[in-house]
C-alpha cells in the first residue's frame, strides 16, 4: 500500500487505529491494509498521532484525553519497534491470503483464479446464509486441469482482494479497471515471483495470480 493512498483512507475513517474519526468506519474492507500499513510506516504512524491530537480539539474531557494519549503511546511503541525491525501486526486475512498462495505452491499449481461467483459446487458442503447470495471461489490450475480449492463467503472478497492487491503496489480502491503487479516471495527456502492480474467482471472483479519460480 502506497502512502498516500493510506492517509487518504486513514482521513476517512477507514481504520480500527483512528477510533475517533468525524466519519469512523472501521467495518471497512480497507481497514486491515491501512492499520497494518500504519504500525510499521513512520511517515503514516505520525499522521494518524496527527489526527488523533486534532480531535481532542474537537471533542474535549478527561475520558476522550485518556484514551487519545493511551493510543498515541501505542502508536508511538509500535514505530519504535518497527525501526528495530520487528513486524508489529499481521491481521487474519494476511494469514489467510498466505495460506491461499502456500497450498497452490503444495500442490504444484501455476496459477491461482478467484472470482465471484452465484453457483454453488456440489462436492463443496460449506454452508451461507443464502444461497441467493454470490460466493468466492478459488480455484488452482494444476498441469492442464483446474482444480476447485475452496469457497470463501463474499464478505471475504473486499479484504482479501484488497491485501493481494496491495502485496503487488495496486490501487485497493480501483475495481472497473484492469491492473497487474508482482511480488516476490519465499516459501520452503524457495523463491517465487508471483504476477497478480485483475480484471473485471460481472460481480466485483475476477484476480489471476501466476506463480513462477525466481
Amino acid at each position: 500500500m502506497r502512502c498516500v493512498e493510506a492517509q487518504e483512507l486513514l482521513a476517512q475513517g477507514k481504520s480500527r487505529l483512528y477510533f475517533n474519526a468525524p466519519r469512523h468506519d472501521s467495518l471497512s474492507p480497507f481497514a486491515d491494509e491501512v492499520d497494518g500499513h500504519i504500525e510499521n510506516c513512520p511517515e503514516c504512524g505520525n499522521e494518524l498521532i496527527r489526527l488523533l491530537r486534532k480531535q481532542l480539539i474537537r471533542r474535549p474531557g478527561l475520558r476522550h484525553w485518556v484514551q487519545v494519549r493511551r493510543a498515541i503511546r501505542a502508536e508511538n511503541a509500535s514505530l519504535a519497534r518497527a525501526k528495530s525491525g520487528y513486524k508489529n501486526w499481521e491481521a487474519p486475512i494476511i494469514r489467510v491470503a498466505n495460506t491461499v498462495i502456500q497450498q497452490a505452491i503444495n500442490r504444484g499449481a501455476d496459477q491461482i483464479e478467484m472470482a465471484m461467483t452465484m453457483e454453488r459446487p456440489p462436492n463443496l458442503s460449506m454452508q451461507f446464509e443464502s444461497r441467493n447470495d454470490p460466493v468466492l471461489i478459488v480455484k488452482y490450475h494444476v498441469g492442464i486441469e483446474w482444480e476447485l480449492y475452496t469457497m470463501m463467503p463474499e464478505y471475504i472478497r473486499p479484504p482479501l482482494f484488497a491485501r493481494l492487491k496491495s502485496m503487488a503496489d495496486m490501487l485497493l480502491t480501483v475495481e472497473d479497471e484492469p491492473q497487474q503487479g508482482q511480488v516476490p516471495i519465499r516459501y520452503e527456502n524457495q523463491n517465487y515471483s508471483v504476477n497478480i492480474r485483475t480484471t473485471p467482471s460481472q460481480l466485483s472483479e475476477r484476480l489471476l495470480l501466476e506463480i513462477r519460480p525466481a
